[in-house]
C-alpha cells in the first residue's frame, strides 16, 4: 500500500500543476519575486483591446515601478510610443459600480482633461495593496467622496447664472448684503451652510450619493483596498494567481517619497 502511495505522490503533483496551470489569463506580470496572471474585466473593452495591442506589439513589455505607497497601492509606469496605440492616447473611462477596488484589482491612470472631466489612460497601471477598513471608516469614507461629489456638482450650478441654485444663492447673499467672501460674518456663513445642507440633502435624495453596497463592505473589510476609489476609476481586471507575490511586492523598501530603492526588472507578457 505504502509503496502504491509513492508511485501515486508525482502524479498526483502533476494533476495539481495541470490544474493549476488551467486559470486562464489575459497576460503576466512577471517579477524577481514571481508571477502574477491578470484576468481582464468584461466591461472595460476598450482598455482590455488597448492594453492587448500594446502587449502583443511589445510596447508594454519593460515598466518600471514608479512609486509604491505600502498598503495602498503600486504604480507601474510604461515608456511606450503613443502612435502605435490603436485608439487615441487617453481612453473614456469604464467605469462600473459591479467592480470594487478592491486588493489585487488592477486601475487606470486618470487625468484632466480640457473640459474638466477625467480621461483614463493605461500609460500607468496600479495594483492595489489596499488595508481593510470597519464600518465607521467606511462611513467617514462615504461622507466625504459624495461632499466633494457634491460641491462639484453645486460649484457648475453656481457658475451657471440662469440656474436655480445661482438665483437662490444670488438671494441670500443679497438679503444678508454680501458683497464678497471677506465680508462674510459667523452668522452670515452660517445661513449659507445651512441653504448647502438642505441643498445636499435634496442632492442625495434624487439619488445621487454613492452608497456602498452589503457586498462591498464586507469585501472593505475582510479582504481589503481603497474604498475612497470606489466608483472614481475605470477598474480593469485583478490578479488570478500570484497574490503571494503581491505581499513581497508591498514590503519593497522605499524612500520617503515611496519611491523603490531598487531598480526591479519587470515583464509582462499574454505568451
Amino acid at each position: 500500500m505504502i509503496k502504491l502511495l509513492i508511485k501515486l505522490i508525482p502524479i498526483l503533483i502533476f494533476i495539481s500543476c495541470a490544474n493549476q496551470q488551467k486559470i486562464n489569463t489575459d497576460f503576466e506580470i512577471r517579477t524577481p519575486f514571481g508571477i502574477m496572471g491578470v484576468v481582464l474585466y468584461d466591461e472595460v473593452e476598450n482598455h482590455a483591446k488597448e492594453i492587448n495591442y500594446l502587449i502583443e506589439n511589445n510596447q508594454m513589455s519593460n515598466p518600471s515601478i514608479d512609486y509604491l505607497m505600502k498598503d495602498s497601492l503600486i504604480q507601474f509606469n510604461f515608456s511606450f510610443n503613443k502612435k502605435n496605440s490603436i485608439l487615441d492616447y487617453s481612453l473614456a473611462p469604464e467605469i462600473s459600480n459591479k467592480y470594487i477596488v478592491k486588493k489585487g484589482t488592477l486601475i487606470t491612470n486618470s487625468k484632466i482633461n480640457d473640459k474638466n472631466n477625467f480621461d483614463s489612460s493605461v500609460d500607468q497601471i496600479f495594483i492595489i495593496t489596499g488595508k481593510k477598513y470597519n464600518q465607521s471608516d467606511l462611513d467617514t469614507i462615504e461622507e466625504k467622496i459624495n461632499r466633494k461629489k457634491f460641491n462639484r456638482w453645486l460649484s457648475s450650478k453656481i457658475a451657471d447664472t440662469s440656474s436655480k441654485e445661482y438665483q437662490e444663492m444670488a438671494a441670500i447673499m443679497k438679503e444678508l448684503k454680501i458683497k464678497n467672501d471677506t465680508s462674510i460674518s459667523p452668522s452670515q456663513q452660517s445661513a449659507i451652510n445651512i441653504y448647502r445642507n438642505n441643498l445636499f440633502n435634496e442632492w442625495k435624495e434624487k439619488g445621487n450619493e454613492i452608497k456602498y453596497s452589503d457586498k462591498k463592505r464586507k469585501t472593505y473589510q475582510t479582504i481589503g483596498g481603497i474604498p475612497h476609489l470606489d466608483g472614481q476609476v475605470t477598474v480593469i481586471g485583478e490578479i488570478a494567481y500570484g497574490m503571494e507575490v503581491l505581499e513581497k511586492l508591498n514590503k519593497i523598501n522605499t524612500d520617503v517619497d515611496d519611491v523603490p530603492y531598487q531598480y526591479f526588472e519587470i515583464e509582462i507578457s499574454n505568451e
